[in-house]
C-alpha cells in the first residue's frame, strides 16, 4: 500500500532589523535565507518574524512592514503591498500574495524584499513616509531575495488555434448547375478554350490542425468554434488518423456534417475521440453570399 503524506507548514521567514545592529558573537548567525515558492491559481501568505541582531523577536509597534517584488528581466516594481499584522508587539506579519496578483505574472525567478516604515496621516486616506529602513535576510546584511513563481497546480488548457485560411477546390468529375440552371455536359473544361468553371462543384479546405496525438486518449475533448458571416452551405469536420506531417487524401474521414444557413452566426462543437489531424471542409451553397471567417480548436 502506498501512503503520501502532504505537510502544511507556515512559509516562514526571519527578518532582521538593524535599530539594534550589534550582533552577538556567541549565537548562531543567518547565513542566508531560502528561495521562496509561489503558485499562480492560488493565494500565498508568507509569514514573518521580525528579529534583531541579539535574534529576538521585535517590537515593530507604530511600524508598517511592505512587501516588494521586482521582476528581474524588466527591473518593473509587479507586486508592492503593506502586510497584515498578526502581532505587532513580537514582530508577527504576513503579505499575502493573491491569485489576481498572479494572474499577469509569467513563471520564473523574481526578487523580493522587505522594509519598514514609519508614516505620518496627512488625512483619511493619504500618509507621509517618515523614515524607511530595509529588512535583511541573514546577518550579512543581505535585503534581496529570490521568489520562483510556479505555474498554476491544475495546470493550464492547450493554447487556442486559429483556422482562417481555406484553399478552393473544384472537383471537375461533379459538374453542377450552371448560373441558367442548365447541368453541364461536359465532365471536364478545356482549358485551352478559357473555359468557365464555375458550373462543377467547388469547396473549400482548411489547413490541417494537429490533433496531439501523442497527449490525447480515446476521451479526449476536442472543441471546435465556428465563426459565420451570413454564410449558406455545408460544414464538414473531418479527422485523420493519418501519419506523418502531411495525412495523404484517403487518410480523412467525415466525423460531423453541418448544414448552416444565414442565422447561424458563432457556434460551437464537441468531439471526443482520438485523431492525429483535423480540417474543416464547407460547401457554399448556390445562392451563398457570405464567408467562412475562421475556427478556433482548443
Amino acid at each position: 500500500m502506498q501512503i503520501n503524506s502532504i505537510y502544511l507548514y507556515p512559509n516562514k521567514l526571519d527578518v532582521y532589523t538593524s535599530d539594534t545592529a550589534t550582533w552577538t558573537a556567541e549565537r548562531n548567525r543567518m547565513v542566508y535565507n531560502r528561495n521562496l515558492k509561489i503558485y499562480r491559481g492560488s493565494d500565498n501568505r508568507i509569514d514573518l518574524q521580525l528579529r534583531n541582531g541579539d535574534q529576538k523577536a521585535y517590537n515593530a509597534t507604530g511600524s508598517t512592514i511592505v512587501f516588494n517584488l521586482v521582476n528581474n528581466d524588466t527591473q518593473d516594481l509587479v507586486v508592492r503591498k503593506d502586510c497584515s499584522v498578526d502581532d505587532i508587539s513580537v514582530g508577527r506579519v504576513y503579505a499575502t500574495i493573491t491569485e489576481e496578483e498572479l494572474l499577469d505574472l509569467e513563471p520564473g525567478y523574481y526578487s523580493y524584499s522587505f522594509h519598514k516604515e514609519t508614516r505620518t496621516n496627512v488625512d483619511s486616506t493619504d500618509y507621509k513616509v517618515e523614515s524607511k529602513t530595509p529588512l535583511y535576510m541573514d546577518s550579512q546584511y543581505g535585503a534581496i531575495g529570490t521568489v520562483e513563481i510556479i505555474g498554476g497546480m491544475e495546470g493550464k488548457p492547450y493554447d487556442t488555434k486559429t483556422v482562417d485560411t481555406f484553399r478552393k477546390i473544384t472537383n471537375f468529375d461533379v459538374p453542377s448547375e450552371t448560373s441558367s440552371g442548365d447541368p453541364l455536359d461536359s465532365p471536364r473544361p478545356n482549358f485551352a478554350q478559357n473555359y468557365n468553371t464555375s458550373g462543377y462543384e467547388e469547396f473549400f479546405i482548411s489547413s490541417t490542425i494537429e490533433a496531439n496525438p501523442r497527449m490525447s486518449t480515446p476521451q479526449s475533448l476536442h472543441t471546435f468554434q465556428f465563426y459565420y458571416n451570413n454564410y449558406i452551405g455545408d460544414v464538414v469536420l473531418q479527422g485523420s488518423l493519418g501519419e506523418g506531417g502531411n495525412p495523404i487524401e484517403g487518410s480523412w474521414t467525415n466525423i460531423n456534417t453541418f448544414t448552416i444557413t444565414a442565422a447561424n452566426l458563432n457556434e460551437f462543437h464537441n468531439i471526443t475521440g482520438k485523431y492525429n489531424w483535423f480540417r474543416i471542409k464547407h460547401t457554399p451553397d448556390k445562392n451563398n453570399t457570405g464567408t467562412v471567417d475562421k475556427v478556433l480548436y482548443r
